[in-house]
């Protein structure tokens, strides 16, 4: 069950309580006796109005006085307090006497002390019934004219009675009297019981705010006890910032007699504070008495600390939501704004009052306007959401920005409230992609120009190269034939034959693929290529340069791995011969 409809339920019992407590009041009022309500400290909470008339005192003059300052100290300390205290133990206590009072002057009067228990079935208050039987003790003890002519009082006193009390007569009243006493001894704990078992704070006080009576769950919230609650004194337990928050609307409740509520805080006295949700009414009173007011508290820290870490919540989202440095905005179903950022704003040059209500497509080019009305609002407003939308929008000075947008939409009981979309500024990016593509074109084309460049240079090389072979052929060839005529020895013919295969090798190009190709090959390795693909054995080729079969077994072993040889069945002067074929 809510606090709201807890109070419903509670404020009918308290109109119950209300009518109950109207028939107290009445009784109180009707009666022809003293009837005044004490604290524990013996202090007036209550008084009737045969009580203000009998001692001619108004009741702001009485209520909150002590007895024993109202009476005088000597009455209160030789005949009343003692009664008093037995009282307060419980018992019912009675007893008739003369009393010498300031203003009435001496009488006789039949008191009784009713004690009133709480909650915790202690005594918390007296009910003081004083019925002045004057007349009828001077008639019952044959008081003599003299007596009565030296109290013009009791002259006055008769004149209203219209002649002396009879015994019977004045029995009859004090049976009445005792009839009361239950009575209003069973309303008081009915009330007090009632006021026990609801599951809010009670409070009842006068017109002028004096608490007259709280019951034990009140007493708790605010953290005092009753006794410090008694008359104005329960306002200094409010929280000093709430006080004279509550003090005007109590005002204005008495004012225009219409219920207060209001939500303030109690300070304890170990320093924490607790929130409430105070409410006042008005109890119904006879003409031309003045109204009591009945009030409770419901105690609402919890809600209030979910309140305010809602609330700060909500500062943190919104704080992060304006300062996060990326443009956001929400629309509602019709596609119109209904939140956007700082981010937002700063980067097209707005202001809140002058985008929010307008259609998010206001603020596209003609061209991503007519886009999003008529792809992406459709695509969004179906699935929910859509993600990495190129936009181009339009800011207040006319100029025009690149953005991708991705959104998602906030769902509540099934349905689709609004959107939360987020906008990256992409302008940069985009100048970024155009300037890369004009460099790649750019670069294409330089090296398109440098492929040209680079083939004809390659074509003027090998023409080159070619005039260059030829020319060394024609050089050299006549020469090494006309040597060749004039070697007798083997060995010299022979060197003369390498000689000569070396010459055809450098005019097909032979030493160009192995220069270039294979231009790892140390000038040894290259030299021993040559000789076997002459077709000399290994024993020869060390013979030649005077090295052991082992030294060129390991160059020979090089050549394969250089020139990628793996299958160990190819024949390296095979491979020589392929490549000098070409």
């Amino acid at each position: 069950m809510s606090l709201f409809d807890q109070h419903d339920k509670y404020e009918r019992m308290l109109t119950a309580l209300q009518q109950r407590l109207s028939m107290y009041d009445h009784i109180l009022s009707s009666v022809g006796i003293n009837i005044s309500i004490l604290d524990e400290e013996f202090c007036y909470q209550e008084v009737n109005q045969v009580f203000l008339d009998f001692y001619g005192n108004k009741k702001e003059e009485v209520v909150g006085k002590s007895i024993k300052d109202f009476l005088g100290e000597d009455l209160f300390r030789e005949t009343i307090k003692a009664k008093l205290d037995c009282c307060l133990r419980g018992e019912l206590v009675r007893f008739q006497q003369w009393f010498d009072f300031p203003l009435p002057g001496r009488r006789y009067m039949d008191v009784f002390y009713c004690p009133l228990f709480g909650v915790d079935d202690q005594v918390n208050a007296i009910v003081a019934f004083c019925a002045d039987i004057t007349t009828f003790m001077a008639a019952n003890e044959g008081l003599s004219q003299a007596t009565l002519s030296q109290k013009p009082f009791y002259d006055t006193e008769i004149k209203k009675q219209h002649a002396l009390i009879d015994i019977i007569g004045c029995q009859k009243i004090l049976s009445q009297f005792d009839d009361l006493i239950r009575q209003l001894h069973d309303s008081k704990r009915f009330y007090s019981s009632l006021a026990s078992i609801l599951p809010v704070g009670v409070v009842r006080s006068d017109c002028l705010g004096n608490c007259t009576y709280a019951n034990q769950l009140w007493c708790d919230i605010a953290g005092i006890t009753l006794q410090q609650a008694k008359g104005i004194n329960w306002l200094e337990a409010i929280h000093p910032d709430d006080r004279q928050g509550v003090k005007d609307g109590w005002q204005k409740c008495v004012a225009g007699g219409l219920p207060l509520s209001a939500e303030y805080r109690f300070l304890r006295g170990d320093g924490s504070s607790v929130w409430v949700l105070g409410q006042v009414i008005r109890e119904s009173a006879e003409s031309g008495k003045k109204a009591a007011y009945v009030g409770t508290i419901n105690e609402i820290s919890q809600q209030k600390s979910i309140a305010e870490d809602l609330a700060e919540s909500e500062r943190r989202h919104r704080r992060l939501y304006n300062e996060t440095p990326i443009m956001m905005h929400s629309i509602d179903t019709d596609g119109r704004l209904i939140d956007v950022n700082n981010c937002w704003l700063k980067t097209l040059g707005y202001k809140r009052p002058e985008v929010i209500g307008r259609l998010s497509s206001d603020f596209l080019t003609e061209e991503s306007k007519l886009y999003a009305q008529q792809t992406v609002l459709p695509a969004f407003f179906s699935c929910g959401y859509v993600k990495n939308i190129e936009y181009q929008m339009q800011k207040n000075d006319g100029s025009v920005i690149d953005v991708l947008l991705s959104a998602d939409s906030e769902i509540e009981n099934g349905v689709m409230v609004r959107s939360f979309a987020v906008i990256k500024d992409i302008s940069e990016q985009k100048r970024i992609e155009n300037e890369l593509h004009i460099q790649k074109a750019r670069l294409e084309e330089s090296y398109n120009s440098l492929n040209i460049i680079l083939d004809r240079n390659n074509d003027l090389a090998k023409t080159i190269e070619e005039r260059t072979y030829a020319n060394i052929k024609d050089l050299i060839e006549s020469t090494v034939e006309g040597l060749r005529s004039t070697l007798k020895e083997p060995q010299q013919i022979e060197w003369l034959n390498i000689l000569t295969s070396k010459l055809e090798n450098l005019s097909s190009g032979y030493a160009a693929v192995l220069r270039g190709k294979y231009a790892d090959l140390t000038p040894k390795e290259r030299q021993i290529a040559d000789l076997i693909l002459a077709g000399k054995s290994t024993k020869e080729i060390a013979s030649y340069f005077n090295l052991s079969n082992k030294t060129i077994e390991f160059h020979r072993n090089n050549l394969r791995k250089k020139l990628g040889i793996d299958n160990s069945k190819t024949s390296l002067r095979s491979f020589l011969a392929e490549i000098a074929s070409h």
